[in-house]
C-alpha cells in the first residue's frame, strides 16, 4: 500500500494539470472576443437556408449531384452550352428503370399519375444562371434536360435524364416552407396575375400554379426595337434570330404547387410566356392567351 500511494498522488496531480491546461485553451484571455458559433448545416452563404443543388449544362449533357437533402432545395443552373437551357425536376412514384421513364418522356406522355412536375430552372441563356427554389419531400426523382425548341406534342427530352435521390435528414432539420417574397406570380387558365412591385435589380418571385393544368413561365426581355407580337410569335415558332433575351423562370409546375424564382432584372420591356403543349386542343398555352407584357422600371 505504501509503495502505491506516491504513484497515485502523482497520477492525480498530472490529471489536474492536464484539465487546467484544457480549460485555459477553451477560455479566451480577458479582453479577447468569444469565438463565433458554428454555422448551421443548412445555412448557405448570404443567410439563405436550404440545400444547394447545382446543374452545369454543356452542349452534350449536364453535370448534377445524384442526391440532395429533403426540404428547401435551391436549384441553380449554370449554362455552359451554346444554347438556351431548360431543366425539369420530376418526382417518380414508381420503381421503373430510368430507361423506361425516359421512354415515357420521349413519347410526350407526361400525364401519368406517378410522375409529378416540381418545376426547375427555365430559360437560361448561354453563359447565364437560372435559379429556382422548391420544397422537395424525400423520395425518388429524375432531372430531365428539355429541348431548346420542342416539337409540339413530340419528344420532350433533348439529351439526358439523371436519377436524383432526395434524402430525409437524420436530424430532421431544415426549412418547412418556401421563404416569403414581395412579389407573387399566379398562373391559371389562361393567363398570369402579378401581385407586388416589380422593379429593376435581383428579385425573387413566388410562382404559384393556381390553375387546373400544369403551367410554366419563361421570363424574357425584349431586344431593342422588338415588339410584344414579335416575341410571342418567335416563342411559338422559333425561326431566325430571337427577338428577346431569356432571363429565367420555371419549367412546368403541377397544379397546386409553388416555387420561388430569382431573376436579375434591368429596366425595359418584358414578357411572361407559357408555351406548354395542350394535347386536348392541340395548341400551345400561349395560343390560348397565356402571355403577358410588362415593363420593369428602375
Amino acid at each position: 500500500m505504501r509503495s502505491s500511494l506516491p504513484a497515485a498522488i502523482l497520477t492525480l496531480a498530472v490529471c489536474q494539470l492536464f484539465a487546467s491546461t484544457l480549460d485555459a485553451q477553451a477560455s479566451p484571455p480577458p479582453g479577447r472576443a468569444q469565438p463565433s458559433p458554428r454555422r448551421p448545416a443548412l445555412q448557405r452563404a448570404g443567410g439563405i437556408q436550404g440545400s444547394e443543388f447545382v446543374i452545369v449544362a454543356h452542349d452534350k449533357g449536364f453535370d448534377a449531384p445524384s442526391q440532395v437533402d429533403a426540404g428547401l432545395v435551391n436549384v441553380r443552373l449554370f449554362n455552359r452550352s451554346t444554347a438556351t437551357q431548360h431543366f425539369a425536376i420530376l418526382k417518380v412514384d414508381r420503381l421503373d428503370r430510368v430507361a423506361s421513364i425516359v421512354e415515357y418522356l420521349r413519347a410526350g406522355d407526361w400525364n401519368v399519375p406517378w410522375i409529378s412536375r416540381m418545376g426547375g430552372p427555365e430559360s437560361s441563356a448561354p453563359g447565364g444562371v437560372s435559379s429556382v427554389s422548391m420544397m422537395l419531400d424525400a423520395g425518388r426523382y429524375v432531372v430531365a434536360q428539355l429541348p431548346v425548341a420542342p416539337t409540339r406534342g413530340g419528344p420532350l427530352v433533348l439529351t439526358e435524364v439523371q436519377e436524383l435521390a432526395v434524402i430525409r435528414r437524420a436530424d430532421g432539420a431544415g426549412a418547412a416552407a418556401l421563404p416569403a417574397t414581395e412579389v407573387t406570380l399566379r398562373m391559371n387558365e389562361w393567363g398570369f396575375t402579378l401581385e407586388g412591385p416589380l422593379v429593376a435589380g435581383r428579385r425573387t418571385l413566388r410562382v404559384e400554379n393556381a390553375g387546373q393544368f400544369e403551367h410554366h413561365v419563361s421570363i424574357v426581355r425584349f431586344l431593342p426595337g422588338r415588339t410584344f407580337d414579335q416575341v410571342v410569335r418567335w416563342a411559338e415558332h422559333p425561326t431566325g434570330p430571337s427577338p428577346y433575351e431569356a432571363v429565367g423562370g420555371t419549367t412546368n409546375v403541377e397544379r397546386g404547387r409553388a416555387v420561388n424564382v430569382t431573376v436579375d432584372l434591368m429596366p425595359g420591356d418584358y414578357a411572361l410566356l407559357c408555351t406548354t403543349w395542350n394535347p386536348l386542343s392541340k395548341q400551345l398555352h400561349s395560343q390560348h392567351g397565356m402571355v403577358k407584357q410588362l415593363r420593369v422600371i428602375s
